[in-house]
């Protein structure tokens, strides 16, 4: 799309599965990226229990929610409960997600069936991960992501989780913006 939109670089940004769809995009197109962002997003491979704990997760939400107050509640308040509470679907029933579990499945299985570290070391743009300070990411990954890319910059955000772009805006806006 970028060639026929006649784009000729771009900054990659992703978040989670975006992260690892932008850092595979890159590893394949790497005239094309001139730097990559991850926002809570690695190599991958952490095998189906971690497909079945992120499922499982939105399998637990008490759906319908009665109101929206409900659903932020549920989601921690804050921006995040904010944002998760607005991308869902006002029914007749009540507030319901609007994506679909077993679609949601089928993308997120590759991600975890294996670990992509030739791609990650296969890069060559600048590179920054962006991680919340009780984000998903295993400190063990980001070490060998340093260690496979000494350049890369690792940007902690102090009290976030892994919707880091909700709970700090501002602070991943910063990163972006800071350009290299």
């Amino acid at each position: 799309m970028a060639e026929w939109l006649g784009i000729p670089e771009l900054v990659l940004v992703g978040q989670s599965r975006g992260a690892h769809t932008a850092m595979l995009t890159a590893a394949q197109h790497p005239g094309l990226v001139r730097r990559l962002i991850l926002v809570e997003g690695g190599v991958g491979g952490d095998g189906a229990p971690a497909t079945d704990g992120t499922i499982g997760w939105f399998e637990s939400w008490p759906t319908p929610f009665p109101s929206g107050e409900d659903a932020v509640a549920f989601f921690g308040g804050g921006a995040a409960g904010d944002a998760w509470t607005a991308g869902l679907e006002a029914t007749a029933a009540g507030l319901e997600p609007r994506f679909d579990v077993d679609v949601l499945r089928a993308a997120l299985s590759p991600v975890h069936a294996r670990p992509r570290w030739e791609e990650w070391g296969a890069l060559r743009c600048p590179l920054d991960l962006i991680r919340g300070e009780h984000g998903l990411l295993q400190d063990e990954e980001v070490a060998r992501m340093r260690e496979l890319q000494p350049g890369l910059r690792v940007h902690v955000v102090d009290g976030a989780g892994h919707d880091v772009h909700l709970d700090a805006p501002a602070a991943v806006a910063g990163v972006v913006l800071a350009g290299r």
